[in-house]
């Protein structure tokens, strides 16, 4: 696999798990890479499948996330955290070291995916004979220009073209059925938005709280590549108990001032000025709705009073910081020799020759994706991932994050 990046590829293994107060032992485990653009990295990530009825805490399928874009090591941690502070759905994350075949991989993130029985556990304290419904994920893009934003197309086929897809069937309904997706965007592109039926029909179709509270966080959270910035790395759950849809956010490792993107725009406490904002239709038809205008500009604010300052997050960041110290120290030592070795994979020497190599001239014409390949390959100081200034452009120290997004969110409402 490390060999092939690029290819699907999967093997068997076996898999021991040892924390303070437990060990356990899976034979059969499927490994395989795991991401996109994760997958062009010096350190991957992988996922995991255990065997039949195999379960760790109550899960078949798990990630092993590297981190590797994260130099604070703690910002999907942290994203998570605010996600379920929030009263949202979301995976759960820890840290793990890990060894494959007695060589040292270093320090990761483990979670939960999105497969059976996620769902049961989720919303049914992990009763087997739930019965739920459709699961969609969001992949970004897909054939024919199509995008996950949830636009509408009378066109069914047109919602099987990859930009989603379906990561668990309904109990007992059709395998490849996007049906309910379709007549999902086609409320969203025309709900009623002014009439006095307008809040009821939208409640009747989404659990609203998910959808507000999950946008108002993706602005706060500086959300790289979520819904808003790029229709990805989200899901919808359409719940047959209570016949609406609940939206959930995931993959948060381009969050919390860590991005692909420069943070400028993501800083600047005015939502309108966001990455993508006024181009998603959710979004924008939400917006329509004065109470759901109203409601997400005082979620906002809400949020940034109890959640997104430093009196609510400090103490938090100096401990996973000072728990995880040492093992970031091994990690990075260990992703070093990686670059090292990726390096010479390419005929080169040392870092700084990746920016005048034709190999990378046009990937690296972007100044983002320059600054982005410059954190990677020049390793950002714990402590400046942590405290700031980091001196990138697609990166802000966590901290800091905190602390600039607080007080110009605050200055934006406090002028209006």
């Amino acid at each position: 696999m490390k060999g092939n990046t690029t290819a699907d590829i999967s093997a068997k293994t076996t898999v021991s798990y040892l924390s303070l107060h437990d060990a356990f032992q899976f034979e059969k485990v499927k490994i395989s890479l795991s991401g996109n653009s994760a997958k062009m990295v010096p350190k991957l990530s992988y996922n995991l499948k255990l065997h039949k009825k195999d379960r760790l805490y109550g899960y078949k399928d798990l990630k092993l996330r590297s981190l590797s874009l994260d130099p604070s090591y703690i910002r999907e941690q942290l994203g998570y955290d605010i996600l379920k502070s929030a009263g949202l759905i979301s995976s759960e994350f820890s840290f793990v070291r890990v060894f494959m075949n007695d060589q040292e991989l270093g320090l990761f993130g483990i979670l939960d995916t999105f497969k059976d029985p996620w769902l049961s556990n989720v919303f049914a304290d992990g009763d087997s004979s739930y019965k739920h419904g459709y699961l969609y994920q969001a992949k970004l893009a897909g054939a024919n220009n199509h995008t996950s934003d949830l636009s509408y197309n009378e066109n069914i086929t047109a919602y099987a073209d990859g930009q989603y897809k379906i990561k668990e069937e309904a109990t007992g309904g059709e395998k490849d059925n996007y049906k309910p997706l379709m007549d999902l965007t086609k409320f969203i592109a025309e709900a009623p938005t002014n009439s006095s039926d307008a809040v009821n029909e939208w409640n009747k179709k989404f659990n609203m709280d998910s959808v507000v509270r999950s946008m108002a966080i993706e602005i706060l959270g500086g959300y790289g590549d979520g819904y808003i910035a790029t229709s990805n790395n989200f899901y919808l759950y359409q719940n047959l108990s209570s016949d609406q849809y609940t939206y959930i956010a995931a993959d948060l490792d381009l969050c919390l001032g860590n991005t692909v993107k420069n943070i400028s725009n993501m800083l600047s406490g005015d939502y309108t000025k966001f990455p993508g904002w006024g181009n998603k239709p959710l979004v924008n038809q939400m917006m329509r709705v004065p109470e759901f205008n109203q409601k997400f500009k005082q979620t906002l604010q809400d949020l940034n009073s109890k959640l997104f300052n430093s009196d609510a997050t400090n103490a938090r960041i100096d401990d996973l910081a000072n728990m995880l110290k040492e093992d970031v120290e091994w990690d990075q030592k260990l992703t070093k020799d990686l670059v090292k070795k990726l390096l010479e994979m390419y005929g080169l020497s040392q870092p700084s020759d990746i920016y005048t190599s034709p190999l990378f001239a046009g990937f690296l014409k972007d100044p983002a994706q320059l600054d982005m390949a410059k954190r990677l390959v020049d390793t950002v100081p714990f402590n400046a991932a942590i405290n700031g200034p980091t001196g990138h452009i697609t990166l802000s120290g966590i901290k800091e994050w905190f602390s600039v997004i607080h007080q110009n969110t605050a200055n934006f409402f406090l002028q209006k």
